[in-house]
């Protein structure tokens, strides 16, 4: 029987993250207007349907003008997004003018997007930022009428998933602990926290957001807890007050500084056939994009249109770090999602954005024998890090267990080879009745007990092998999901 939670886990697969942002935010938006409309809620409708119509103008006008000016692809969810946080943070206005100071903080914040950035790359949060401007300014002010006790139980709802989809709710805690614990230390009720302070929708929504975050868990924990002690200390600077966003958005300085971040245009180089049902496509950035062997990037394509899951995707990056080039091995599925078609048209001088690289997923420093356990496209990984190893003449102890749908669906077999004389052994599983058993184990791995474990492939071999390397002895091992798009 499948259990609730891999059923979640497998409609969050469906969609992806953003999207899931922008669904949730939409619902929450829906419930606030029925507790408006019904009187729950102190402000009336018609100030949250004028505090929504200033929003749509400063925020999707300026990011229409801004993408032309800047020659990037325009992202209509990103800037919804935006919309949307900036909805439930500043105070929903009753006049013309405070809809004018509402309107400002979208265009604010969508500029900050395009204009506040190093290399290539966002800084700021932009919704924080645009709340943090008008309210120095003193054209509107941040109410986060979102930390209402009639919302916050729909609110968590959507955080929770959020964080499931992410998987950072080490990030939360990191953030949350300080948070509550200096606020209840200064004398605020326990209880009171929840429903007078914005941690969650600051911690589930903002918190995360991939552009603005720390490359590594090591180093979002650390940014999540400094953000909680701002957030729990409440600081008054006399000309600033560390409020929620501007505790963000010192958070947002701290992980530019920790963290390599860049974004780069890519052009294509050119595309080839890896398997029948998947293409290798390699680009030339126009600026280097640092990356870590194992780890994934954000993908952005324009042309796309907002379509039912965006223009933007993540995929793990296929080249070393040492390399020139960029590369990307993606598996097309029938029927294909209006970005995948929009990938596979692509032709040599097309252009890509590719932005965000970052993840857990690398080889660990120390020379430990490593078992790697791969599935379909779920390979790209491990191509990333034997190119690396290979590139760098790294001798390492590593066996790779590669399962295929077949010999032809075996991507990459030239890569596998060429690394045998630095230690690289590849299994090749093709045969569908074959498992990662302890019978296959003891022919091929004998010592893998004692073996740093990496699984990387669809979901459910992810959880299936896990559990059974885990009921083997394994104690070190590290995983990667590849949900489709």
């Amino acid at each position: 029987m499948t259990k609730p939670i891999q059923k979640i886990d497998d409609l969050l697969n469906q969609i992806t993250m953003y999207r899931l942002v922008l669904y949730g935010l939409v619902w929450l938006g829906i419930v606030a207007a029925l507790l408006s409309v019904t009187g729950v809620l102190s402000y009336p409708i018609e100030w949250l349907v004028k505090s929504g119509i200033a929003l749509s103008i400063g925020c999707g006008l300026t990011n229409q003008i801004l993408a032309r000016a800047y020659k990037v692809p325009t992202n209509h969810e990103s800037s919804i997004i935006t919309m949307l946080i900036l909805f439930f943070i500043l105070k929903p206005p009753g006049n013309i003018w405070d809809m004018v100071g509402v309107g400002i903080a979208g265009g604010v914040a969508m500029v900050s997007k395009y204009a506040l950035t190093w290399r290539g790359a966002v800084v700021f949060n932009p919704a924080a930022f645009g709340v943090m401007v008008v309210s120095v300014v003193g054209l509107s002010s941040g109410s986060w009428w979102v930390a209402s006790k009639y919302l916050v139980v729909p609110t968590l709802i959507l955080g929770l998933l959020i964080l499931r989809k992410t998987r950072r709710f080490q990030l939360l805690g990191a953030f949350l602990a300080p948070a509550v614990l200096l606020l209840v230390a200064n004398g605020v009720e326990f209880v009171t926290i929840w429903y007078s302070f914005p941690l969650v929708f600051l911690g589930c929504i903002m918190l995360t957001e991939p552009a603005t975050i720390p490359a590594t868990k090591r180093w979002q924990f650390t940014y999540g807890f400094i953000i909680g002690v701002l957030c729990g200390l409440r600081l008054d600077l006399g000309f600033l007050s560390v409020s929620p966003h501007v505790a963000l958005l010192l958070g947002n300085v701290f992980a530019c500084v920790v963290s390599a971040r860049a974004a780069s245009v890519l052009t294509l180089d050119y595309k080839r056939v890896l398997t029948p049902t998947s293409h290798e496509f390699v680009f030339r950035p126009h600026r280097k994009l640092s990356f870590e062997a194992g780890q994934y990037a954000e993908f952005t394509l324009t042309g796309v249109g907002v379509g039912t899951r965006g223009n933007r995707r993540t995929f793990t990056i296929a080249s070393s770090p040492q390399d020139s080039s960029i590369g990307i091995g993606v598996k097309f599925y029938e029927p294909s999602s209006l970005f995948k078609k929009k990938l596979l048209s692509m032709q040599p001088g097309d252009q890509i954005v590719a932005a965000h690289a970052s993840g857990d997923f690398i080889l660990p420093k120390a020379s430990a024998p490593l078992l790697l356990v791969a599935g379909g496209i779920g390979v790209t990984p491990f191509v990333s890090m034997v190119r690396d190893l290979v590139a760098r003449q790294e001798k390492r102890d590593v066996v790779l267990v590669y399962f295929a749908a077949g010999d032809q669906e075996i991507a990459y077999r030239s890569v596998f080879d060429a690394a045998k004389n630095i230690g690289v052994k590849t299994v090749y599983v093709t045969n569908p009745t074959v498992r990662l058993d302890q019978s296959l184990l003891a022919s091929e791995v004998p010592d893998f007990v004692n073996r740093r474990v990496y699984i990387s492939g669809p979901p459910a071999m992810v959880r299936g092998y896990k559990k059974s390397l885990r009921s083997l002895g394994v104690r070190h091992i590290k995983t990667d999901y590849f949900t489709g798009y």
